[in-house]
């Protein structure tokens, strides 16, 4: 790889300075730390009343939704009603994106249009990356985590080393979909790009263990291909 010629010089000090080159790595790594914050606190605000969590009475149902990424889908509690064909959209999933990600002229989506590009060459509709999407989902399973008492209780901060595994986790979940149907996996990703950034589109642990048994929960086959 041959850096740009207007970034030569950098490229050459960041290969022989190194106290240079870890002050310039420390920007990306402050601002990875910011969006990491901004993600849970948004999915602190939202958790409650997303999936209607009771203080001293959440226990058992935070117990019944970490299990198998079952909170990433629309659910019914009371009945154990779980939208198998539909993973990601429970409506906390758009909405912590949104608020993240999308909201205002100068968002992040705004800026970097460039990555939310299609997985699948002949569709040309917009996804959300995999890598934002699991992010998403690793605050959600942190802030579950946060009420598993049947209270809320904040943890540390939302640190990579902390909560890995469950990043991880989607991330292993998100390409078992693809791996298994590439088409309905590019559906998944651009219509809940649509439905977050308000766009209208058409057509043109061992976490390998854990996520195989996430994948087990999922309806692949009643999954929408378009």
């Amino acid at each position: 790889m041959h850096p740009h010629k207007r970034y030569a010089q950098l490229a050459i000090r960041m290969v022989t300075d190194g106290p240079f080159t870890r002050v310039i790595a420390s920007i990306p790594n402050q601002r990875i730390s910011t969006f990491r914050g901004r993600v849970k606190e948004k999915s602190d605000i939202a958790v409650a009343h997303s999936y209607g969590l009771v203080p001293g009475k959440a226990q058992e149902q935070v117990a019944w939704l970490l299990p198998e990424l079952i909170y990433i889908y629309p659910t019914d509690y009371e009945k154990r009603y779980i939208a198998e064909a539909k993973p990601y959209q429970h409506p906390i999933v758009a909405s912590i994106l949104r608020e993240v990600f999308f909201k205002g002229p100068t968002s992040f989506a705004c800026k970097n249009v460039d990555i939310f590009a299609s997985s699948l060459p002949p569709r040309p509709e917009k996804e959300i990356p995999m890598v934002m999407l699991a992010l998403v989902g690793a605050a959600i399973h942190a802030s579950l985590m946060d009420w598993s008492s049947g209270h809320f209780v904040s943890a540390s901060s939302f640190s990579a080393d902390r909560y890995y595994d469950a990043y991880n986790e989607h991330l292993t979940f998100l390409k078992g979909i693809k791996h298994n149907s590439a088409s309905k996996y590019h559906t998944m990703m651009y219509k809940l790009y649509a439905t977050t950034s308000g766009a209208t589109q058409t057509n043109g642990l061992n976490n390998s263990v854990t996520a195989s048994s996430a994948l087990t929960r999922l309806n692949l086959s009643a999954m929408d291909e378009d």
